[in-house]
C-alpha cells in the first residue's frame, strides 16, 4: 500500500511498545526492518535487531556503522525511543529523574537527526520521523501521575527540535525529511504495567479515558498507519509537520 519495498528502516526503541508495533508494521508493508534498542530483539528473517544506546553518540555511531556495511543505506529512521519516570511533578523531579528523562527522549533523538540525516545524505535523502507526545503540546499531564515536567519539556523540545532540523536540511538541498508525531495515551506495556501497579488502577485508568474525547486509550496498531505514510515517497511535499494521533485529547 505504501510502496515501502527494499526500504532499509531503524526503529528505536523498537522492542517494544509504538516502536514494537511499528517494526511489524514497516515489516507487513515489504521493508528490511532494524530495530534498534538498549535490551534488543531477537532477529528473525525478515529483519534484524541491533543494541543501540540512543543516549550515546558512540552507540549511535555503531549501529548506523554496521547498517550501511549490511544494506548500503538508511531509507528511515523513526525515533520512538522513549522513557517517563514517576515524582516528574516540577516539585519533586529530582535531577537525576530530569537529566535522565531529557538523555533518552531529546538528546537519544538529536543525536539520531544528527547522525542518521548524514547517512541519509550520503544516500540520497530519506526520512526521519520523530516520537514526540500531547504532553509536549500541554502542561496538562497529571491525568494519572502527579506531573510531568521532565516528560513535557523533552517532549516540547523534540518538537521544535522537528522543525529546525526540517528547515536546515531542505536548505541545504539533502533530500531528507524531518516530521513529528504526536500520540495521546496508547495501551502499551508502559502504559499498562503503570496502571497495574498503581494504588487504584481502575480509577487511574478511567481517567485516562476520560481525558480523550473518544473515551478510550489509543491502541498501538492504531499509530503506525500515519508513520508509514511519512516513510514512503507518498509525502515527498512534507517536513516540518506535526501529526497528531490522540483521539481528540488537544482538540478538548
Amino acid at each position: 500500500m505504501y510502496e515501502l519495498d527494499g526500504k532499509i528502516v531503524l526503529v528505536t526503541g523498537g522492542a517494544s511498545g509504538l516502536g514494537r508495533a511499528c517494526v511489524h508494521r514497516f515489516r507487513q508493508e515489504g521493508a528490511t526492518v532494524i530495530a534498534g534498542d538498549i535490551t534488543p530483539p531477537s532477529q528473525d528473517r525478515n529483519g534484524g535487531a541491533i543494541r543501540l544506546d540512543v543516549t550515546s553518540e558512540d552507540s549511535w555511531r555503531a549501529a548506523i556503522a554496521e547498517i550501511l556495511a549490511h544494506h548500503g543505506r538508511i531509507d528511515v529512521l523513526l525515533n520512538g525511543a522513549g522513557v517517563a519516570h514517576d515524582g516528574d511533578d516540577v516539585l519533586n523531579c529530582t535531577a537525576e529523574i530530569w537529566r535522565r528523562t531529557l538523555s533518552v527522549n531529546l538528546d537519544g533523538t538529536f543525536l539520531g537527526c544528527k547522525l542518521v540525516s548524514a547517512a541519509m545524505t550520503e544516500g540520497g535523502g530519506g526520512s526521519i520521523i520523530n516520537i514526540a507526545s500531547v504532553n509536549g503540546a500541554t502542561g496538562d499531564g497529571g491525568i494519572v501521575a502527579d506531573g510531568v515536567a521532565a516528560y513535557a519539556s523533552s517532549k516540547a523540545a523534540v518538537r521544535m527540535l522537528t522543525k529546525s532540523a526540517a528547515l536546515d536540511l531542505a536548505a541545504r538541498r539533502t533530500n531528507v525529511r524531518c516530521n513529528v508525531i504526536l500520540p495521546g495515551y496508547f495501551a502499551t506495556p508502559m502504559v499498562l504495567d503503570y496502571l497495574a501497579s498503581h494504588p487504584d488502577g481502575a480509577a487511574a485508568r478511567a481517567r485516562i479515558h476520560d481525558a480523550h474525547p473518544v473515551g478510550r486509550m489509543g491502541r498501538p496498531e492504531e499509530l503506525p498507519g500515519i508513520v508509514m505514510y511519512l516513510a514512503s515517497n507518498r509525502s515527498a511535499a512534507v517536513t516540518g509537520g506535526e501529526f497528531v494521533v490522540d483521539g481528540g485529547y488537544l482538540a478538548r
